[in-house]
């Protein structure tokens, strides 16, 4: 403890940790059911991808998760806001930060762009 000015300031420190395989696959699997009780049929398939699904990631990596909807057209904002609290929540619980992107299922599967070249060869479908 410090004190600064009078007043007795409690030091907080820093540590982040990464997630365990254990946390990690726990968490895909809350992520997955969320999404699937949300979007119900329209949702094609969840794949974890980035530094989690290759395996490089550190204390503060976040955790990546392309959302596959059989929608011919995706709205990302919208679609975003649509799972944000469910998301959020997952966020908070973990005490990490969830990036969701919802993607056309046509687009994931047919894209010649790099992002979805590298998360078809390197990411995990849950």
């Amino acid at each position: 403890m410090t004190l600064l000015t009078g007043v007795l300031m409690e030091t907080i420190t820093y540590d982040p940790k990464p997630l365990t395989a254990n946390q990690l696959q726990r968490l895909s699997q809350e992520v997955k059911q969320a999404l699937t009780e949300l979007y119900g049929e329209r949702l094609d398939q969840v794949i974890l991808y980035g530094s989690y699904a290759r395996g490089d990631f550190h204390a503060e990596s976040d955790v990546n998760y392309l959302v596959v909807l059989r929608d011919e057209v995706v709205k990302h904002g919208g679609e975003i806001r649509f799972m944000g609290s469910h998301i959020g929540e997952l966020s908070t619980n973990y005490d990490l930060f969830i990036a969701v992107k919802p993607v056309p299922m046509q687009k994931y599967r047919f894209s010649q762009l790099p992002f979805y070249q590298n998360v078809r060869r390197e990411g995990i479908a849950l």
